[in-house]
């Protein structure tokens, strides 16, 4: 695709009125356009898609746009615990997910070793073949491009476009493209990875809190209750949107708001854990006392939240 730019002015020639018409190759500029867009698009996709496997196919469609890639597009990456090389995306006309496997000698494992994109046509294959380097796997492409997927110098995984169509082949350029961009698709797919481990374990944070018989709850600094569990519900006999966000002073009568509050300043101002007893007056007035552990937590700089 060739883009190109006109520009018309308006003369008079040989005493007749004119138009010149100025035309200009703008391909190059528009290529890298679409290069700036991809990379923003990507860093966007990383916050916005749902789960990894949504990020995995807006990463696809943005790379189809740039080069051949609609029908043969797979990731690849490597599990350093296990030594064990996944595919968490892999769309192909001539195969099916591989699913994982220990290291062998494929291209894609060829790239992970030397850390450096191959355009691999068949003459290409051949020769690392003669060398020993790779061995057949899978139905036999025109043109296969892998580039490494790296994190401070490390390859972590390879991104992977393949022809089995003649006419459909690749070059240096796509390779720099497809290189360029792995660069931020492997710092997106990191920050996705780590977003859906955060979310995994805040998950089961939450449903271990939910399990546990006794009464739990998180406040601020302000006394606001930030989070509770079914048995704190059951306990104060008020439903869970009644709760969060509110202060004891909404929540209790002033001289058990008053006690409440006494307590949680020892923990912010000791930075120790308090063991006492507390009252809660019940829905129906009556009066319970029950033993409280109240305990400070910190963030990552060892501030008291």
């Amino acid at each position: 695709k060739v883009w190109v730019e006109f520009n018309a002015s308006h003369s008079l020639y040989l005493g007749k009125p004119t138009t010149f018409v100025f035309v200009r190759d703008i391909t190059q500029r528009k290529k890298e356009e679409a290069i700036r867009t991809s990379v923003y698009r990507i860093s966007e996709a990383a916050y916005s898609a749902k789960d990894l496997q949504e990020f995995y196919q807006t990463i696809h469609e943005i790379i189809a746009e740039l080069m051949p890639a609609k029908d043969n597009f797979y990731i690849a990456l490597l599990d350093d615990s296990t030594n064990m090389l996944h595919f968490p995306y892999f769309v192909d006309e001539e195969e099916e997910n591989p699913g994982p496997q220990k290291l062998g000698k494929g291209l894609t494992e060829y790239v992970l070793r030397t850390g450096r994109s191959l355009l691999a046509s068949p003459r290409v294959f051949a020769d690392l073949e003669k060398k020993g380097e790779v061995k057949s796997v899978g139905p036999p492409s025109i043109d296969w491009l892998g580039v490494p997927l790296k994190i401070g110098g490390r390859t972590t995984g390879v991104l992977t476009v393949q022809s089995y169509t003649e006419g459909v082949r690749y070059t240096e350029e796509e390779k720099n493209v497809l290189t360029f961009i792995a660069e931020q698709v492997a710092m997106a797919i990191e920050r996705k990875q780590a977003n859906q481990a955060l979310m995994k374990s805040e998950k089961q944070i939450r449903t271990l809190i939910e399990a546990i018989p006794a009464s739990i709850y998180f406040k601020d600094r302000e006394g606001k209750n930030l989070v509770i569990n079914k048995a704190f519900e059951e306990l104060v006999g008020k439903k869970r949107e009644e709760i969060i966000g509110k202060t004891d002073d909404e929540l209790l009568p002033k001289n058990l708001a008053d006690q409440c509050r006494k307590s949680d300043d020892k923990v912010f101002k000791s930075g120790k854990i308090y063991h006492g007893e507390e009252k809660l007056l019940s829905q129906d007035g009556e009066m319970y006392y029950f033993e409280t552990i109240k305990s400070p937590i910190s963030d990552e700089h060892g501030e008291i939240m």
